[in-house]
């Protein structure tokens, strides 16, 4: 086994026998990692406190060719995530989390990953109103990452150049088209077009602050859900998700 430091981010975590927990994290080296923290679970220590998801840690790390990995010594890097007061904020951080966890790989680091993530978390250093556009711009830059975005330049259906104007994205292709190829799909005026387009452009953290329309902000969502599965074998709905969908009985929403 090799003991090495490591940064990460946790993702997620599962109890293990009485005491101890095993726990996912996202590093900038080796990528997603699961590792056994032993007696994370004794009401005694306050090692349980560190392991929420989106805690940033710095962690001694025995890593083994096989199996689950082992922490030897953690401690919080910065100051702990604040805990949101709106549902919605909590439910995209913690879809986010999610996203990197079951489209990533435990064979390696995928490149800018880590940066990506440290971006959009970022956005929750401070209390605002639920971040969409970061999110968004989190699972485009995520599709972008595994070289999967559709592009805004080219039909996908003909090759010829899609032309200034308004965009249509084919569900069923899960790419944009120009004027000449006709389908059902998702029609992004100018102006929206331009807001997607910003997303990618600028990244997550740029987005803060920022609000979007009720009507643009389900487009986008569809936009984005029907991208990440058709072209990212892994993705599914995350199910942090549901909660948002909670505060509305009875309603379908579109995230």
């Amino acid at each position: 086994m090799n003991l090495i430091p490591a940064d990460t981010r946790v993702l997620r975590t599962w109890p293990m026998g009485e005491s101890s927990m095993i726990v996912a994290m996202l590093s900038r080296e080796q990528g997603v990692l699961r590792a056994v923290v032993k007696g994370a679970r004794d009401p005694k220590k306050r090692i349980r406190a560190l392991l929420d998801p989106g805690t940033a840690l710095t962690v001694q790390l025995y890593l083994k060719k096989s199996g689950l990995h082992l922490v030897k010594e953690l401690s919080a890097r910065g100051r702990l995530p604040l805990v949101s007061r709106d549902l919605s904020s909590l439910a995209l951080r913690m879809a986010a989390l999610e996203l990197v966890l079951i489209t990533s790989r435990e064979e390696g680091a995928l490149e800018g990953l880590y940066e990506l993530l440290e971006d959009y978390l970022g956005v929750y250093e401070t209390e605002g109103p639920p971040p969409w556009l970061a999110f968004f711009s989190f699972e485009a830059h995520l599709l972008l990452l595994h070289g999967l975005l559709p592009s805004l330049e080219l039909c996908g259906v003909c090759g010829e150049e899609i032309g200034e104007g308004s965009l249509r994205f084919m569900t069923a292709s899960a790419s944009f088209v120009c004027r000449s190829c006709h389908g059902d799909g998702i029609d992004l005026a100018p102006a929206e077009g331009d807001c997607l387009v910003s997303l990618l452009r600028e990244g997550p953290g740029a987005q803060l602050g920022r609000e979007v329309e009720p009507s643009l902000r389900k487009k986008l969502g569809r936009l984005l859900h029907h991208a990440l599965g058709m072209h990212l074998p892994s993705y599914r709905l995350p199910r942090s998700l549901d909660l948002i969908r909670s505060q509305a009985p009875g309603k379908k929403e579109d995230a």
